[in-house]
């Protein structure tokens, strides 16, 4: 699109048609012009002027670069590592999904081994009274789980990570702020010994933080 009001020839001091020698010119290109001084165009817009008339498509002889190769190989790069992002989350997300419930229909073997031992233990008198129920070892009941077991933390922080990501608090200081509140349910009595596998990591505020913006930009 050509706004320029002068609409008139521009040469190149080497063409045939300049009004100058090459050898005593500095100005290398000259404008053809009869118009009125007020509607000249300026002699250092010259020789843009006259490339991007006689250019082809949207690329003149006066580009220097066609492509910022740097930022390219950047914004490539950082796409690249968004996908394999992705594909990780989902992985986990599978993996954890999957986990879960394993857990579910699993029964843990000791609790059976306790019901059964706690039926093996039990006598009941000659006389036929139910009333004098006996085990030789009252703490079976209440057995330990084996070294090779393993409590995973599936609370759904998704609700912390929403208050994070709102206000604009760090995965390690969320993290930080849930175990502080869990310890002092712990002390209060409201959960007991057996939930300390409730904590939280920095990992995992990242993940459900993931999740919610994943969730927010489909939503």
């Amino acid at each position: 699109m050509d706004i320029s009001v002068c609409r008139c020839k521009i040469v190149l001091c080497g063409e045939d048609d300049a009004p100058c020698k090459v050898d005593t010119c500095d100005a290398q290109a000259h404008c053809l012009c009869k118009c009125d001084s007020k509607l000249r165009l300026p002699k250092k817009e010259l020789i843009w002027i006259k490339a991007q008339r006689e250019k082809e498509g949207s690329v003149s002889s006066m580009q220097e670069f066609r492509l910022d190769a740097e930022e390219t190989a950047k914004l490539r790069k950082k796409d690249l590592r968004k996908s394999v992002d992705q594909t990780r989350l989902e992985r986990q997300r599978e993996e954890a999904l999957k986990a879960k419930q394993l857990a579910a229909t699993t029964i843990d073997p000791c609790t059976v081994m306790s019901d059964v031992d706690d039926e093996g233990d039990m006598e009941i008198d000659d006389d036929g009274s139910d009333n004098e129920i006996t085990s030789d070892s009252e703490d079976d009941s209440v057995s330990e789980k084996p070294e090779s077991y393993i409590k995973r933390n599936y609370l759904d922080i998704s609700s912390a990570a929403v208050a994070s990501i709102r206000f604009g608090v760090s995965s390690t200081a969320t993290a930080a702020i849930i175990n502080g509140l869990l310890g002092d349910l712990l002390k209060a009595g409201h959960l007991g010994e057996d939930k300390k596998h409730l904590i939280c990591d920095s990992k995992k505020v990242f993940r459900a933080k993931e999740r919610a913006m994943k969730y927010s930009r489909t939503e």
